[in-house]
């Protein structure tokens, strides 16, 4: 687990490289504020993905644990969104809500 105040592709790329994994992450699941009419929908998930101060947390957790993990969400009255998940490999592939492979920037948030 991760809070992502340094972005969902930086933050998310440390739990990949220390657990020498990979990922898919389908965007149109990421929970983007409002905005989105005002910036356009490429700037929103751009924004999403590579922006810092999200105030989020990022965890992985295996799929035979899903259920479980959505009980106690719901118990606690924390939202949680299924964005993706942990794969073979290394790195991010980012889908569309085609499912098809997109080209997103591999930054994230940079303090100085």
């Amino acid at each position: 687990m991760i809070d992502l105040s340094d972005g969902l592709a930086g933050d998310l790329g440390h739990i990949l490289a220390a657990s020498g994994a990979g990922a898919v992450v389908e965007l149109s699941r990421l929970p983007c504020g409002e905005g989105a009419d005002v910036v356009g929908v490429a700037e929103m998930l751009k924004l999403a993905v590579t922006g810092g101060d999200d105030y989020e947390l990022c965890f992985t957790a295996a799929a035979a644990e899903r259920d479980r993990i959505a009980a106690l969400a719901a118990a606690a009255d924390c939202g949680m969104t299924l964005i993706g998940k942990v794969v073979a490999g290394s790195g991010i592939t980012w889908l569309d809500e085609n499912g098809d492979a997109v080209a997103m920037a591999p930054e994230s948030y940079h303090h100085f």
